[in-house]
């Protein structure tokens, strides 16, 4: 089997890649799994100072794999038209959120070495978050980054990253929460999502330049900032993870009103790119209509 994170070190320097193409390096459990298998094995090896992480093929990370989409609680069953289920309980969702957001996304912010996201192609939803939360991150000018899910359900609910680290602004946050517009590479250095934004074809040089001038540094230098860095986020509370867990335990048990474009349902009949396709084509139309002709829908 191909490995779907794959993992080399070179001076320093670990590089985790993404190894999923053929789906964007869309995050299901499994990638997730290979790729904190790989960010374990680069915490341990003390030869490492920083650690590159990018994905293989024509983009960074789509975000999480649709089709596992509200499917990862115990007891979740997909119900078939006209049929009704037992849902999964709250204290369910809860403790299945706090395994798999909470500690994943907390282990990656708090990584005790410098940390760089190299992003080219699309860069969605949970694939944002992981840039967001290393150290540095450098795009590609045309890298595309969106937060397009959350208006399939949540509304920002599973993404408190963008308000807490305040790099953006409260407008700008909400702004892509709310509208899941596409920010260039460019238009996301400008507004602070991104470190800088560069040609594509020169991303992967000023990565590598960018990582072994950092790895120039001690490794005691390294590992202590990074420490009293992440004392800093408790105090202003960036680490507060169970915001997180929380936010995305309730927007998974939402109800839908039947005048609501309903992602669940769409998906069960149509399946998942057709349902999420079909939402943000209603977007992009209401965009281009009269306004007075908006409805909820």
């Amino acid at each position: 089997m191909t490995a779907l994170a794959l993992y080399d070190v070179e001076q320093h320097v670990a590089t985790i890649t993404f190894n999923r193409p053929e789906k964007l390096n869309a995050l299901n459990d499994a990638l997730y799994a290979a790729f904190f298998e790989a960010l374990d094995r680069a915490q341990l090896d003390d030869n490492v100072k920083v650690v590159v992480i990018r994905g293989a093929g024509t983009s960074f990370c789509t975000g999480h794999d649709l089709t596992q989409v509200s499917t990862v609680y115990e007891g979740w069953v997909t119900p078939k038209k006209g049929e009704k289920v037992r849902r999964p309980s709250q204290r369910s969702r809860l403790m299945t959120d706090r395994r798999r957001l909470s500690d994943r996304w907390s282990k990656l912010f708090n990584f005790p070495k410098v940390t760089i996201a190299q992003v080219h192609g699309y860069c969605v939803e949970g694939g944002s978050n992981m840039a967001l939360m290393c150290d540095i991150t450098i795009a590609a000018d045309n890298a595309m980054f969106s937060y397009q899910g959350q208006r399939l359900a949540a509304g920002g609910a599973s993404t408190p990253f963008l308000h807490l680290v305040n790099v953006l602004g409260y407008k700008v946050a909400r702004e892509l929460i709310l509208t899941g517009r596409k920010v260039s590479g460019t238009e996301a250095a400008d507004i602070g999502l991104v470190n800088r934004a560069v040609p594509a074809d020169q991303l992967e040089q000023e990565v590598t330049k960018m990582a072994h001038s950092i790895a120039l540094m001690p490794r005691d230098t390294i590992v202590m900032g990074k420490i009293y860095s992440s004392m800093i986020y408790d105090i202003i509370g960036l680490n507060d993870w169970n915001t997180l867990t929380i936010g995305h335990t309730l927007a998974t048990n939402l109800r839908f009103e039947s005048d609501e474009y309903n992602y669940h349902r769409e998906k069960r009949d149509q399946g998942p790119r057709e349902a999420f396709h079909g939402l943000h084509d209603r977007v992009d139309q209401a965009l281009k209509s009269d306004p007075r002709k908006h409805n909820s829908n």
